[in-house]
C-alpha cells in the first residue's frame, strides 16, 4: 500500500512538473506582471508612427525592468485584440512571434500574446506576412475592424458599415455565424492547463493523506508485534526455565 502511494506521488509530480515546462516550451508561458499593464483601448495603432507614438506613452520599458518573464529587451508595447474578439488591449508582454498569417491576440486568460485560433489576415486585402512579430500587428490592422463588428458581450451582431471589413465578407461572415466558445480558445490551451495543474493538486492531496495514514497504521502495528515478539520470548524463557528445574 504504502509502496503503491509513492509510487503514485513520484509520477504525479513528474506530471506536475510537466505542466509547468509544457507552456515554456510552447513560448506562451502566462506573464503576470502583463495584467498591471493591461488597458482597454478604442483604437491600435496602424501605422509605424502611430506605434512609434503610443509605445513612449505606455513606457513598457519600466515594466522591462521589474517583470521576470523573460529578457527586458523582448517585453514590449503590444496592441491587440482580446481571444474574445470584443476588446483592443493595450498591454506590455513578451514578444512572440506570429505563424500562418494569422492576427495577433492578448489572450488576458493565459496572459500572453500569441496566434489568433481563427481569424487569418492572409485573408484580408492587403494581406498580412505569412510570419510577423507581434509588435508589427499594425501591419495587419485589418484585424482590428473584426472587434468593431462585435459588440461587446455577444456573438451574433450585425455587422456595421466599416468598409475595410466589408472587403473581407467572406472571412467576417463566417466568423460572425460561428459559436461564441470557438473564440474563446488559446494556442497553449490555458483552460485545459490550469483545470490539469488543479486536478493534479487534488490527487497530490490525496496521496499524501493515504501515505500518512499508511505510516500511522505502521506505527500502530509495530508496538502490537513488538508486545508479540516480546510474549513470545517469555514464553520461550518459561519454558526454557522449566526444562531446567525438572531435569535431574
Amino acid at each position: 500500500m504504502l509502496k503503491d502511494c509513492i509510487r503514485q506521488l513520484f509520477l504525479l509530480i513528474v506530471l506536475y512538473g510537466g505542466l509547468h515546462v509544457i507552456p515554456t516550451a510552447l513560448g506562451c508561458e502566462p506573464c503576470q506582471f502583463s495584467v498591471f499593464t493591461e488597458t482597454v483601448v478604442d483604437t491600435c495603432p496602424e501605422t509605424q508612427a502611430e506605434l512609434i507614438k503610443r509605445k513612449a506613452e505606455k513606457k513598457c520599458e519600466i515594466w522591462a525592468k521589474l517583470q521576470n518573464c523573460t529578457e527586458p529587451e523582448r517585453f514590449k508595447y503590444h496592441c491587440a485584440m482580446n481571444e474574445h474578439e470584443n476588446k483592443l488591449i493595450e498591454v506590455c508582454a513578451k514578444e512572440h512571434r506570429i505563424n500562418e498569417g494569422r492576427c495577433t491576440e492578448y489572450n488576458t486568460f493565459g496572459k500572453t500574446i500569441q496566434e489568433h485560433q481563427i481569424l487569418k489576415c492572409r485573408t484580408f486585402t492587403p494581406k498580412c506576412p505569412p510570419t510577423y512579430l507581434s509588435l508589427e500587428a499594425y501591419l495587419c490592422n485589418d484585424c482590428y475592424d473584426m472587434v468593431k463588428l462585435q459588440k461587446k458581450g455577444s456573438c451574433s451582431t450585425e455587422p456595421q458599415d466599416f468598409s475595410k471589413a466589408m472587403n473581407n465578407s467572406n472571412n467576417t461572415n463566417e466568423r460572425m455565424n460561428s459559436d461564441c466558445n470557438e473564440s474563446s480558445g488559446c494556442r497553449c490551451d490555458f483552460k485545459v492547463y490550469v483545470i490539469l495543474k488543479i486536478v493534479a493538486g487534488v490527487e497530490f492531496v490525496i496521496i499524501i493523506f493515504m501515505i500518512i495514514r499508511s505510516i500511522q497504521r505502521a506505527l500502530k502495528q509495530r508496538p502490537k508485534q513488538n508486545q508479540d515478539e516480546i510474549m513470545e520470548n517469555d514464553d520461550d524463557s518459561t519454558l526454557k526455565l522449566s526444562v531446567v528445574e525438572n531435569s535431574p
